[in-house]
């Protein structure tokens, strides 16, 4: 259901709203360290940032028997759906202004970074 909302919201502000509810149900739980589950969300960067602790966080569950990592991979889709729609909204604002979209330096840049780990 998370992933859906987030995939149809319409604005940076809806997804950080979102993901917001999202993280704060995991920091009840207790499944997740708190420095994944600590509130606000901030943006795109803030995003990205969580992504590669969760990606981190999945790779120690990973390794150690005992842990379960169903929440960080649950976690690292709803966050991945997230960078997905921002970046989408990205493009289409390059689109508006006339610019193309993978050609855009902004756009260019900010794909390059968010796909490198």
């Amino acid at each position: 259901m998370i992933s859906e909302a987030i995939r149809s919201a319409d604005s940076e502000q809806t997804i950080c709203f979102l993901l917001s509810e999202y993280v704060e149900t995991l920091r009840l739980s207790g499944k997740l360290p708190e420095h994944l589950t600590a509130l606000p969300i901030i943006g795109l960067r803030d995003i990205k940032s969580r992504f590669d602790k969760l990606l981190a966080e999945m790779e120690i569950r990973i390794r150690l028997p005992g842990l379960s990592a169903y929440e960080v991979v649950e976690a690292l889709s709803v966050f991945d759906i997230a960078i997905n729609r921002l970046v989408q909204f990205l493009v289409e604002g390059c689109d508006q202004g006339g610019a193309k979209n993978p050609s855009h330096p902004q756009v260019g840049a900010i794909s390059t970074r968010l796909t490198r780990h």
